[in-house]
């Protein structure tokens, strides 16, 4: 697993690579954030590549 940094103060952005398939990886600790986190993680990880957002778009999200 690759760690990437946080998305926001206590969501952390990993990427789990499986032979030729990966697979992004938000975690979330418990008291951070609000009710709009992991929308905003959500929307990050959707941003389209011209917004300069380093994520692999082939990748599948949960």
């Amino acid at each position: 697993m690759t760690l990437f940094g946080e998305l926001a103060t206590g969501v952390v952005l990993a990427e789990a690579r499986l032979g030729k398939h990966t697979l992004n990886v938000v975690t979330k600790a418990g008291g951070f954030g609000n009710s709009d986190t992991l929308l905003t993680a959500w929307q990050m990880l959707h941003a389209p590549a011209a917004t300069g957002t380093p994520f692999n778009e082939e990748a599948s999200y949960v």
